[in-house]
Protein backbone atom coordinates (compact mmCIF):
# COMPACT_ATOMS: atom_id res chain seq x y z
CA UNK A 1 0.00 0.00 0.00
CA UNK A 2 1.27 3.40 -0.76
CA UNK A 3 1.09 6.12 1.81
CA UNK A 4 1.60 10.02 2.18
CA UNK A 5 2.12 10.42 5.87
CA UNK A 6 2.49 14.53 6.02
CA UNK A 7 4.04 16.36 8.82
CA UNK A 8 5.41 20.19 9.51
CA UNK A 9 8.67 18.71 10.00
CA UNK A 10 10.43 16.40 11.97
CA UNK A 11 11.46 18.63 15.03
CA UNK A 12 11.84 17.35 18.04
CA UNK A 13 7.97 16.38 19.31
CA UNK A 14 6.17 14.30 20.33
CA UNK A 15 3.60 14.13 16.90
CA UNK A 16 6.32 13.82 15.13
CA UNK A 17 7.71 10.95 16.58
CA UNK A 18 4.76 9.30 16.49
CA UNK A 19 4.75 9.45 12.83
CA UNK A 20 7.97 8.45 12.34
CA UNK A 21 7.79 5.69 14.51
CA UNK A 22 4.91 3.90 12.80
CA UNK A 23 6.07 4.71 9.38
CA UNK A 24 8.93 3.68 9.30
CA UNK A 25 7.49 0.27 10.94
CA UNK A 26 4.96 0.07 7.93
CA UNK A 27 7.95 0.26 5.67
CA UNK A 28 9.50 -2.63 7.37
CA UNK A 29 6.32 -4.93 6.72
CA UNK A 30 6.69 -3.56 2.89
CA UNK A 31 4.38 -0.70 2.33
CA UNK A 32 5.52 2.30 0.19
CA UNK A 33 5.52 5.24 3.19
CA UNK A 34 6.52 8.62 2.00
CA UNK A 35 7.09 11.31 4.53
CA UNK A 36 5.75 14.93 3.53
CA UNK A 37 7.46 17.60 4.64
CA UNK A 38 6.23 21.43 5.06
CA UNK A 39 9.38 22.65 6.51
CA UNK A 40 13.39 20.91 6.26
CA UNK A 41 13.96 20.54 9.95
CA UNK A 42 15.18 17.03 10.72
CA UNK A 43 15.79 16.35 14.52
CA UNK A 44 15.22 12.71 14.22
CA UNK A 45 18.19 11.19 11.68
CA UNK A 46 17.14 8.12 10.74
CA UNK A 47 18.84 7.16 7.20
CA UNK A 48 15.57 5.55 6.54
CA UNK A 49 13.83 8.42 7.43
CA UNK A 50 16.09 10.86 5.58
CA UNK A 51 15.58 8.89 2.34
CA UNK A 52 12.14 7.96 1.93
CA UNK A 53 11.52 12.50 2.79
CA UNK A 54 9.73 14.66 0.51
CA UNK A 55 10.16 18.44 1.36
CA UNK A 56 7.88 20.81 -0.06
CA UNK A 57 9.39 24.18 0.23
CA UNK A 58 13.72 23.56 1.02
CA UNK A 59 13.28 26.85 1.36
CA UNK A 60 13.25 28.11 4.88
CA UNK A 61 12.97 32.46 4.72
CA UNK A 62 10.19 32.70 2.50
CA UNK A 63 6.78 34.20 4.84
CA UNK A 64 4.62 31.04 6.17
CA UNK A 65 1.70 32.18 4.13
CA UNK A 66 4.05 31.68 0.66
CA UNK A 67 5.28 28.74 2.28
CA UNK A 68 2.15 26.78 2.61
CA UNK A 69 0.99 28.26 -0.73
CA UNK A 70 3.92 26.63 -2.44
CA UNK A 71 3.57 23.12 -0.10
CA UNK A 72 -0.10 22.85 -1.13
CA UNK A 73 0.34 23.30 -5.12
CA UNK A 74 3.62 21.22 -4.74
CA UNK A 75 1.67 18.57 -2.36
CA UNK A 76 -1.14 18.17 -5.16
CA UNK A 77 1.18 17.53 -8.26
CA UNK A 78 2.68 15.13 -5.88
CA UNK A 79 -0.74 13.25 -5.56
CA UNK A 80 -1.86 13.81 -9.22
CA UNK A 81 1.24 11.61 -10.05
CA UNK A 82 1.99 8.90 -7.32
CA UNK A 83 -1.74 8.68 -6.34
CA UNK A 84 -1.24 7.29 -2.48
CA UNK A 85 -3.60 4.91 -1.36
CA UNK A 86 -4.31 7.40 1.44
CA UNK A 87 -3.50 10.73 2.46
CA UNK A 88 -2.96 10.72 6.14
CA UNK A 89 -2.23 14.20 8.38
CA UNK A 90 -0.55 13.89 11.92
CA UNK A 91 -2.04 17.12 13.30
CA UNK A 92 -4.82 19.48 13.63
CA UNK A 93 -2.83 22.12 11.57
CA UNK A 94 -1.60 19.53 9.13
CA UNK A 95 -5.40 18.55 8.81
CA UNK A 96 -6.38 21.60 7.91
CA UNK A 97 -4.18 21.99 5.40
CA UNK A 98 -4.26 18.67 3.58
CA UNK A 99 -7.95 18.94 3.30
CA UNK A 100 -7.38 21.76 0.61
CA UNK A 101 -5.85 18.93 -1.74
CA UNK A 102 -9.27 17.57 -1.83
CA UNK A 103 -7.47 14.05 -2.60
CA UNK A 104 -9.73 11.33 -3.03
CA UNK A 105 -8.54 9.49 0.66
CA UNK A 106 -7.89 11.58 3.70
CA UNK A 107 -7.08 10.34 7.22
CA UNK A 108 -6.66 12.82 9.80
CA UNK A 109 -5.42 12.43 13.32
CA UNK A 110 -6.25 14.58 16.61
CA UNK A 111 -3.19 14.41 18.34
CA UNK A 112 -4.11 16.81 21.32
CA UNK A 113 -7.20 17.74 23.61
CA UNK A 114 -8.97 20.05 21.36
CA UNK A 115 -11.40 21.00 23.64
CA UNK A 116 -9.52 23.29 25.93
CA UNK A 117 -9.55 25.84 23.03
CA UNK A 118 -11.80 28.49 23.03
CA UNK A 119 -11.16 30.82 20.09
CA UNK A 120 -8.73 29.30 17.82
CA UNK A 121 -11.36 28.04 15.75
CA UNK A 122 -8.85 26.08 13.09
CA UNK A 123 -7.78 23.71 16.25
CA UNK A 124 -11.84 22.92 17.28
CA UNK A 125 -14.76 23.72 15.48
CA UNK A 126 -13.13 23.51 11.76
CA UNK A 127 -12.09 20.08 12.73
CA UNK A 128 -16.06 18.80 13.14
CA UNK A 129 -16.78 20.88 9.89
CA UNK A 130 -13.91 19.12 7.60
CA UNK A 131 -14.19 15.67 9.55
CA UNK A 132 -18.12 16.05 7.61
CA UNK A 133 -16.16 15.53 3.99
CA UNK A 134 -16.50 12.55 2.14
CA UNK A 135 -13.20 12.13 1.51
CA UNK A 136 -11.92 11.67 4.94
CA UNK A 137 -12.32 8.48 5.62
CA UNK A 138 -10.97 7.84 9.43
CA UNK A 139 -10.03 10.51 12.16
CA UNK A 140 -7.29 8.42 14.80
CA UNK A 141 -7.66 9.59 18.55
CA UNK A 142 -4.97 8.04 20.96
CA UNK A 143 -6.65 8.02 23.90
CA UNK A 144 -9.55 6.47 25.50
CA UNK A 145 -11.07 9.95 27.16
CA UNK A 146 -10.79 11.71 23.96
CA UNK A 147 -12.37 8.81 21.78
CA UNK A 148 -15.57 8.97 23.61
CA UNK A 149 -15.68 12.80 23.33
CA UNK A 150 -14.48 13.12 19.85
CA UNK A 151 -17.35 11.12 19.05
CA UNK A 152 -19.83 13.10 20.56
CA UNK A 153 -18.36 16.49 18.63
CA UNK A 154 -17.74 15.00 15.53
CA UNK A 155 -20.92 14.88 12.45
CA UNK A 156 -19.54 11.50 11.46
CA UNK A 157 -18.74 9.71 14.48
CA UNK A 158 -18.40 6.46 12.61
CA UNK A 159 -15.08 7.54 11.41
CA UNK A 160 -13.29 7.86 14.47
CA UNK A 161 -11.09 5.12 15.05
CA UNK A 162 -9.34 4.99 18.49
CA UNK A 163 -5.63 3.86 18.30
CA UNK A 164 -2.79 4.82 21.05
CA UNK A 165 0.32 5.89 19.95
CA UNK A 166 3.70 3.63 20.04
CA UNK A 167 6.62 3.24 21.41
CA UNK A 168 9.84 1.13 20.60
CA UNK A 169 9.92 -0.76 23.89
CA UNK A 170 13.89 -2.04 22.37
CA UNK A 171 15.31 0.92 21.26
CA UNK A 172 14.55 2.66 24.18
CA UNK A 173 15.79 -0.07 26.79
CA UNK A 174 18.90 0.18 24.43
CA UNK A 175 19.21 3.97 25.11
CA UNK A 176 18.19 3.82 29.08
CA UNK A 177 21.32 1.62 29.74
CA UNK A 178 23.58 5.19 28.83
CA UNK A 179 24.50 6.19 32.32
CA UNK A 180 24.23 9.35 34.03
CA UNK A 181 27.58 10.00 35.55
CA UNK A 182 27.58 13.48 33.71
CA UNK A 183 25.12 14.81 36.36
CA UNK A 184 27.79 14.00 39.77
CA UNK A 185 24.78 15.01 42.10
CA UNK A 186 22.19 12.32 40.84
CA UNK A 187 22.01 8.62 42.61
CA UNK A 188 20.15 6.28 40.86
CA UNK A 189 16.59 5.55 42.79
CA UNK A 190 17.08 8.46 44.70
CA UNK A 191 15.28 11.18 42.10
CA UNK A 192 12.20 11.20 41.03
CA UNK A 193 11.64 12.68 37.37
CA UNK A 194 9.34 14.82 35.11
CA UNK A 195 9.53 16.13 31.64
CA UNK A 196 8.05 18.06 28.97
CA UNK A 197 7.61 21.55 27.60
CA UNK A 198 8.21 24.11 30.62
CA UNK A 199 5.04 25.89 30.28
CA UNK A 200 1.97 26.36 32.89
CA UNK A 201 -0.24 24.08 31.82
CA UNK A 202 2.73 21.16 32.88
CA UNK A 203 2.48 22.10 36.42
CA UNK A 204 6.26 22.31 37.22
CA UNK A 205 5.57 24.92 39.87
CA UNK A 206 2.88 23.15 41.90
CA UNK A 207 4.78 20.18 41.51
CA UNK A 208 7.98 21.81 42.89
CA UNK A 209 5.49 23.47 45.69
CA UNK A 210 4.11 19.69 46.93
CA UNK A 211 7.64 18.07 46.86
CA UNK A 212 9.02 20.26 49.23
CA UNK A 213 6.36 19.35 51.51
CA UNK A 214 6.44 15.85 50.80
CA UNK A 215 8.73 13.15 53.00
CA UNK A 216 10.34 12.90 50.07
CA UNK A 217 12.23 16.24 50.12
CA UNK A 218 16.03 15.53 52.04
CA UNK A 219 15.76 11.93 50.69
CA UNK A 220 15.09 11.95 47.03
CA UNK A 221 15.53 14.86 44.09
CA UNK A 222 13.23 16.17 41.54
CA UNK A 223 14.79 16.10 37.95
CA UNK A 224 12.83 18.08 35.50
CA UNK A 225 13.98 17.52 31.38
CA UNK A 226 13.00 19.68 29.15
CA UNK A 227 12.81 23.72 28.04
CA UNK A 228 10.20 26.11 27.22
CA UNK A 229 8.70 30.01 28.40
CA UNK A 230 8.40 28.85 32.26
CA UNK A 231 12.31 28.10 32.69
CA UNK A 232 13.23 31.82 34.55
CA UNK A 233 9.89 31.33 36.40
CA UNK A 234 11.40 28.01 37.71
CA UNK A 235 14.60 29.11 38.34
CA UNK A 236 13.72 32.03 40.71
CA UNK A 237 11.42 29.91 42.70
CA UNK A 238 14.22 27.06 43.07
CA UNK A 239 16.60 29.74 43.77
CA UNK A 240 14.17 31.85 46.45
CA UNK A 241 13.39 28.09 48.15
CA UNK A 242 16.92 27.87 48.30
CA UNK A 243 16.32 24.15 46.49
CA UNK A 244 19.61 24.26 44.02
CA UNK A 245 20.39 20.78 45.58
CA UNK A 246 17.05 19.37 45.53
CA UNK A 247 15.70 20.36 42.16
CA UNK A 248 17.57 20.23 39.30
CA UNK A 249 16.23 21.53 35.81
CA UNK A 250 18.86 19.53 32.96
CA UNK A 251 16.90 21.31 29.89
CA UNK A 252 16.38 19.41 27.03
CA UNK A 253 18.03 15.73 26.50
CA UNK A 254 19.13 14.37 23.49
CA UNK A 255 18.14 10.97 25.72
CA UNK A 256 15.67 11.27 28.66
CA UNK A 257 15.57 8.00 28.80
CA UNK A 258 18.69 7.08 30.69
CA UNK A 259 17.15 9.66 33.25
CA UNK A 260 13.84 7.68 33.55
CA UNK A 261 15.51 4.24 33.70
CA UNK A 262 17.29 5.06 36.77
CA UNK A 263 14.28 7.14 38.39
CA UNK A 264 12.61 5.60 41.37
CA UNK A 265 9.07 7.27 39.45
CA UNK A 266 8.34 9.24 36.84
CA UNK A 267 6.00 12.04 37.73
CA UNK A 268 3.41 14.11 35.16
CA UNK A 269 1.25 17.19 36.93
CA UNK A 270 -0.23 18.49 33.68
CA UNK A 271 -3.51 20.47 33.87
CA UNK A 272 -4.53 18.27 30.66
CA UNK A 273 -3.12 15.66 27.79
CA UNK A 274 -4.16 13.98 24.97
CA UNK A 275 -2.17 10.73 25.58
CA UNK A 276 1.03 11.21 27.87
CA UNK A 277 4.11 9.54 25.44
CA UNK A 278 6.13 10.44 28.42
CA UNK A 279 4.53 8.16 30.37
CA UNK A 280 4.68 5.13 27.49
CA UNK A 281 8.46 5.86 27.35
CA UNK A 282 9.09 5.39 31.56
CA UNK A 283 7.20 2.29 31.00
CA UNK A 284 9.49 0.61 28.14
CA UNK A 285 12.16 1.57 30.83
CA UNK A 286 10.27 -0.85 33.40
CA UNK A 287 9.77 1.99 35.88
CA UNK A 288 6.44 2.77 37.29
CA UNK A 289 4.27 5.94 36.56
CA UNK A 290 2.76 8.60 38.31
CA UNK A 291 0.41 11.35 37.21
CA UNK A 292 -2.43 13.78 37.80
CA UNK A 293 -5.73 12.26 36.82
CA UNK A 294 -6.30 15.16 34.06
CA UNK A 295 -8.26 14.51 30.78
CA UNK A 296 -7.36 12.38 28.86
CA UNK A 297 -4.13 10.48 28.38
CA UNK A 298 -2.93 9.32 32.18
CA UNK A 299 -6.36 7.48 33.31
CA UNK A 300 -6.10 5.71 29.66
CA UNK A 301 -2.30 4.66 29.79
CA UNK A 302 -2.63 4.18 34.04
CA UNK A 303 -4.15 1.41 35.66
CA UNK A 304 -4.64 2.83 39.29
CA UNK A 305 -2.00 0.80 41.21
CA UNK A 306 -1.51 -1.34 38.98
CA UNK A 307 1.03 -0.25 36.83
CA UNK A 308 0.86 3.88 38.37
CA UNK A 309 -0.67 5.94 40.43
CA UNK A 310 -3.37 8.99 39.31
CA UNK A 311 -3.68 11.41 41.58
CA UNK A 312 -5.70 14.47 42.00
CA UNK A 313 -3.44 17.12 42.09
CA UNK A 314 -5.80 19.78 43.93
CA UNK A 315 -6.39 17.68 47.04
CA UNK A 316 -2.56 18.37 48.44
CA UNK A 317 -2.98 15.85 51.10
CA UNK A 318 -4.13 12.95 48.24
CA UNK A 319 -0.98 14.20 46.57
CA UNK A 320 1.28 13.92 49.34
CA UNK A 321 0.19 10.34 50.09
CA UNK A 322 0.37 9.42 46.56
CA UNK A 323 4.36 10.65 46.80
CA UNK A 324 4.95 9.37 50.24
CA UNK A 325 3.57 5.78 49.32
CA UNK A 326 5.45 5.46 45.99
CA UNK A 327 8.50 6.43 47.37
CA UNK A 328 8.79 4.33 50.69
CA UNK A 329 6.38 1.42 50.45
CA UNK A 330 8.28 -1.18 48.71
CA UNK A 331 6.10 -3.76 48.71
CA UNK A 332 3.46 -1.53 46.78
CA UNK A 333 6.73 -0.09 44.43
CA UNK A 334 7.32 -3.85 43.45
CA UNK A 335 3.70 -4.35 42.53
CA UNK A 336 3.64 -1.64 40.45
CA UNK A 337 6.92 -2.76 38.87
CA UNK A 338 5.27 -6.14 38.25
CA UNK A 339 2.39 -3.99 36.32
CA UNK A 340 4.81 -1.93 34.28
CA UNK A 341 6.25 -5.13 32.74
CA UNK A 342 2.58 -6.36 31.98
CA UNK A 343 0.93 -3.44 30.47
CA UNK A 344 4.05 -1.97 28.43
CA UNK A 345 3.93 -4.24 25.98
CA UNK A 346 0.19 -2.53 24.58
CA UNK A 347 2.50 -0.02 23.80
CA UNK A 348 4.80 -1.38 21.39
CA UNK A 349 5.53 -0.42 18.21
CA UNK A 350 4.44 -3.82 16.52
CA UNK A 351 1.12 -3.70 18.49
CA UNK A 352 0.01 -0.25 17.58
CA UNK A 353 1.15 -0.93 14.11
CA UNK A 354 -0.96 -3.51 13.58
CA UNK A 355 -3.75 -1.66 14.75
CA UNK A 356 -3.02 1.08 12.02
CA UNK A 357 -3.17 -2.11 9.35
CA UNK A 358 -6.23 -3.94 10.83
CA UNK A 359 -8.36 -0.51 11.39
CA UNK A 360 -6.91 2.62 9.58
CA UNK A 361 -5.28 2.14 6.64
CA UNK A 362 -8.56 -0.33 5.39
CA UNK A 363 -10.14 0.35 2.02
Amino acid sequence: MKLFFVVGSFKMGGTERTASRIGLELLKRGHDVKFILINPIFDYNEPELVANSIVLVPDKNKRKAVRLLLALFKLMGLLRREKPDFLISFSIGINLFIIFTFYRRIIFRIESNIFIYKRKLYRRYLQKIASLAPNVKKIVIPSKGLYDKCREYFYAPEKVVLVSNPINIGEVKALSDADISDVPALQPGRYIVTAGRLHASKGFVPLINVFVKSSLYGTYKLVILGEGPERGVLEKLIADKGLQQDVLLLGYQANPYRFFAKSRFFILNSKHESFGNVLIETMACDVPVVSNDCDFGPRHIIKQNVNGVLYDRNNEPAFLEVLNRVAFDEDFYRQLQAGVAREKVLYDISTITQFWTDSVITR
